[in-house]
């Protein structure tokens, strides 16, 4: 049996379904407001803020303050005891917090009136990516090198150890080895190689294209063919068994000193000089074996073969200075020689040759401080007091 539709029913029908779609329309519209307001919120809320070394807890507190905004992070992910100074006047949220999250690896998410704070790992990236670039910069920059690899051996073929190889004009170096092998990265621009070693010749290389250097250095044989006069003729220094010391006259000569025995100051090993005095003129002390028991501690001056004094010979006129230093001088000359010899050669004319030098030295003896006298009367009191 079918149900008629009174006309009363139909119209209790029309009534509910305009209820439902009125709360429908009021719940859509509600729904817009809110999210319009949520998107709205944040943008339209001005802070000002005034903050002086203020640290990223106190900048939070006043946002949260003035706003109804709350925050949200965890306290190992943000440096709250940071300090910072903001200075905003009428500016939006996002405004401030770029501000105050600036060169940190923090980051921010606005969702309505929460903020949630967190980390930003790409920003950590970043800087990995620059620190990178950076160290890459530095590598390219640095002067490239070539690896120098060789031996150093002595005449006989024997490696040499120890030899010193820098470049020269740097610090750059490296030593040979037990075997006299060594192996040096020098710079790309590098020219010359020194090797140098105890009782051998320096040697300077050039480097060119070269990665293999081999060397042989040579002995320093200089002084011991040199020629001293030994009291009872010459001999050669390699062959001499005494203890003698020489000197040549350039050396003498090259002092500018009108007194001889101040020119051997320092100019002789075992020989001490000691000046008497700052006068010009004055003399000086030798001692060669220290003091001797016969009263006399000065050496025996020989001068051509006779005796004489170093006051008496001008230091321009000397050829060569011998020293005889040991006890083997007293069987030459006898007890005279027992504080020691100097054996004076001077220069001889050349036949055919005439020279003509004129040397002149003069000097200012200035006081540094002239002292005050009392006058007549003051002084005849003083000397009375004096007695």
């Amino acid at each position: 049996m079918k149900k008629i539709l009174e006309r009363g029913d139909i119209l209790k029908y029309l009534r509910k379904t305009m209820r439902i779609m009125r709360l429908s329309l009021f719940l859509i519209m509600i729904s817009t407001a809110m999210a319009f307001s949520a998107t709205s919120y944040s943008q339209n809320t001005k802070l000002t803020l005034d903050l002086n070394n203020a640290t990223v807890k106190e900048v939070i507190k006043a946002i949260e303050d003035q706003s109804e905004f709350l925050f949200f992070y965890q306290e190992k992910h943000v440096d709250l005891n940071r300090q910072v100074t903001l200075h905003a006047t009428e500016q939006d949220v996002e405004t401030i917090l770029n501000q105050l999250f600036a060169e940190t690896n923090n980051i921010y998410v606005i969702n309505d009136r929460q903020i949630v704070i967190g980390v930003a790992p790409r920003r950590e990236l970043e800087k990995q990516i620059l620190r990178l670039k950076g160290d890459i910069k530095t590598v390219i920059e640095q002067p490239q090198q070539k690896e120098i690899t060789g031996k150093v051996t002595d005449t006989d073929g024997l490696p040499l150890p120890g030899v010193s190889i820098i470049v020269k004009g740097t610090t750059i170096g490296t030593v040979t080895n037990n075997d006299g092998e060594f192996s040096l990265n020098i710079p790309l621009n590098a020219e010359t190689l020194q090797f140098s070693f105890v009782g051998m010749w320096t040697q300077e290389v050039v480097v060119g294209t070269q990665t293999s250097i081999n060397v042989t250095m040579e002995e320093e044989t200089i002084g011991i063919e040199e020629v001293v006069a030994i009291g009872y003729g010459t001999v050669r220094k390699c062959d001499l068994t005494g203890s003698v010391s020489n000197v040549q006259g350039e050396l003498i000569s090259d002092r500018q000193t009108p007194q001889l025995s101040h020119a051997l100051q320092g100019a002789l090993p075992g020989v001490m000089v000691t000046r008497n005095g700052n006068r010009p003129g004055s003399d000086a002390s030798i001692r060669i074996r220290g003091i001797t028991t016969i009263g006399d501690s000065d050496p025996l001056i020989i001068i051509d073969g006779r005796t004489g004094s170093l006051n008496d010979i001008n230091p321009q006129d000397i050829k060569n200075i011998s020293v005889l230093k040991d006890a083997a001088s007293a069987s030459i000359y006898g007890s005279r020689a027992a504080a020691g010899v100097i054996l004076i050669e001077t220069e001889r004319a050349v036949s055919g040759q005439s020279s003509f030098e004129y040397d002149v030295q003069y000097g200012f003896d200035t006081p540094t401080r002239l002292p005050e006298y009392v006058g007549a009367v003051e002084s005849m009191k003083l000397y009375n007091e004096a007695r």
